[in-house]
């Protein structure tokens, strides 16, 4: 079968209110999301979009180790990631974003049209793909990153009722056993020289800016030819993820049209 083009949502590209949208997770990549969504929304709005109303949850603490790295000062620290950085949004945007400061789990989540995931935890993955498998029309934007490496895929949640193409989520294409493998290196930096051996500074803004595009190029355009993208710093070389089911064959997905 040939590569297929996805069309967004009425709710996504004509709304009639400001699109809901939860985000969960501010942390390296959250915060640098949460700062270009925020850039969409304002440009949304200059245009005939009402834009976007976003909740974040995060119950972790600004660290030492986190400011410059993350959209956090040193003033910060101590604070909750998801309540300093909707607070300075909030106040720089004239908007009027929610804050909730605390784990959430995958069972609380159900009720949005949008939902991006910005954590570290593979875990929290996997249990939010097996949780989801009753929901119906959440598109579901997840972000995660290695030391020099990233990728962001936009995929449905569950099953669909008014799109016709369900495009498979991170959950479908890498299976639950992949995704918690990446939890097995997890322990907080001990150093900030530490975390930038661990990780490359550039990455997290990286998978952040492409994450925001995909939403942009969706919305602006109406459609998609492709779902995901993979970064690779070395080289600095971006790959497509295809609205393709011989694609997700490869990664032992077969998508419902086609034959078993």
């Amino acid at each position: 079968m040939s590569a297929l083009e996805y069309r967004a949502p009425e709710w996504l590209v004509a709304p009639s209110s400001p699109v809901e949208v939860t985000v969960v997770g501010a942390g390296g990549t959250g915060s640098h999301f949460l700062d270009a969504l925020a850039s969409l929304d304002f440009v949304l709005r200059k245009q005939t979009h009402p834009g976007l109303h976003v909740r974040v949850y995060d119950d972790d603490a600004v660290s030492e180790f986190n400011a410059g790295r993350s959209r956090f000062s040193p003033a910060d620290v101590g604070l909750n990631k998801a309540a300093i950085l909707i607070h300075r949004l909030n106040a720089f945007y004239g908007i009027e974003w929610e804050a909730h400061p605390r784990r959430v789990d995958p069972a609380d989540l159900g009720r949005e049209r949008l939902l991006v995931t910005c954590v570290d935890s593979g875990a929290f993955r996997a249990d939010l793909g097996a949780e989801a498998h009753s929901w119906r029309d959440t598109l579901w934007l997840d972000m995660g990153n290695g030391a020099d490496t990233a990728n962001c895929i936009l995929g449905h949640l569950g099953g669909t009722h008014n799109d016709p193409l369900r495009l498979p989520n991170v959950y479908d294409l890498y299976g639950a056993a992949a995704l918690r493998a990446g939890d097995a290196d997890d322990t907080p930096s001990c150093s900030m020289e530490e975390a930038l051996r661990r990780q490359s500074l550039p990455i997290n803004r990286m998978v952040a800016t492409w994450g925001m595009t995909l939403l942009h190029e969706l919305i602006a355009h109406g459609s998609l030819a492709y779902h995901g993208l993979f970064i690779s710093l070395s080289g600095v070389q971006v790959s497509r993820l295809q609205i393709d089911p011989d694609v997700w064959a490869a990664y032992g997905h077969v998508h419902s049209d086609c034959p078993a």
